[in-house]
């Protein structure tokens, strides 16, 4: 079976565009899965979504896209955040568990679960996620990567063909514009955005636009 080629991850910091960039999405065939319950809208009509869920508890999130695998309405399917998802999990079923070391295997397994899933949906799947800087004593480099706790930290990114990175920066006019970085550049090249040879003609896309990563995801 091919693997899903609509199937992305977003990293980036707080406040630096990775909800708003699911502005455009045609909301009413969408599914928006919020770990991080956002008490405020990041956009003016973000409460159209087809399904709006606030998750409580983790182990609600595999039945629940499922469900929706099996709803033909729904094209596409947002988790946000996966990092908060994670956290979760090590909340409610690692750090009170009796015995952690088979509980970190559980959390492990739990991720593949959801991956492949993903991995073999005929939806588009898009996972935001936070970052985190990791120092590498041996190479002496610092390296951003996709955040998570346990034996998955800086593995995220081997699951996705395309990572991208939100990015702020100065346009034409010197005025702040917001985009994604979905290959390394000479002053990011400590950040783990990755995409397919050929998928984009620069590693800057400048508009943070979700629909032209699932475009050229789609075209490739």
């Amino acid at each position: 079976m091919a693997e899903n080629k609509k199937m992305l991850l977003i990293v980036g910091g707080t406040g630096t565009g990775k909800t708003t960039s699911l502005r455009n999405l045609d909301k009413s065939r969408t599914a928006y899965i919020d770990f991080d319950r956002k008490a405020i809208k990041a956009f003016r009509d973000m409460d159209t979504f087809r399904e709006w869920v606030k998750i409580d508890y983790v182990d609600h999130l595999l039945p629940g896209l499922t469900g929706l695998e099996a709803d033909p309405e729904c094209d596409t399917i947002i988790i946000d955040t996966l990092s908060f998802a994670l956290d979760m999990f090590v909340a409610q079923h690692v750090d009170t568990a009796a015995d952690s070391r088979a509980a970190w295997g559980d959390y492990k397994r739990w991720y593949k679960d959801v991956i492949h899933l993903a991995k073999a949906s005929k939806k588009t799947f898009i996972f935001l996620t936070h970052e985190k800087s990791i120092f590498n004593e041996a190479a002496m480099e610092t390296k951003t990567v996709a955040y998570a706790q346990g034996s998955i930290a800086g593995m995220i990114e081997a699951d996705f063909a395309l990572v991208a990175y939100t990015h702020k920066y100065v346009d034409e006019h010197g005025m702040p514009a917001y985009g994604f970085l979905v290959g390394p550049t000479k002053d990011t090249i400590a950040l783990s955005a990755k995409s397919p040879m050929g998928m984009f003609a620069e590693p800057l896309v400048k508009d943070n636009d979700v629909n032209i990563l699932i475009k050229a995801a789609d075209e490739y």
